[in-house]
């Protein structure tokens, strides 16, 4: 059974993750963003389309965390 206090910690907490996450839009802004300079390094007149730049999502966006309220 929860006490009070961990009751007051779970609203807290959530709450708090709430305040954090992203909307829709800025996620897809994001998204679109780091796709464009992945697209931007691979282009036929950069100097780096010889080695294939790939650019991926690192950390939350990686592990799919900013979205989990929109999914």
């Amino acid at each position: 059974m929860m006490t009070i206090n961990q009751n007051k910690m779970n609203s807290l907490l959530k709450e708090i993750v709430e305040k954090l996450d992203i909307s829709p839009s800025k996620y897809q802004q994001a998204v679109e963003r780091y796709e464009s300079v992945g697209n931007w390094l691979d282009a036929e007149s950069s100097e780096l389309k010889p080695f294939n730049p790939k650019v991926f999502p690192q950390g939350s966006f990686r592990l799919g965390t900013p979205k989990t309220k929109y999914r």
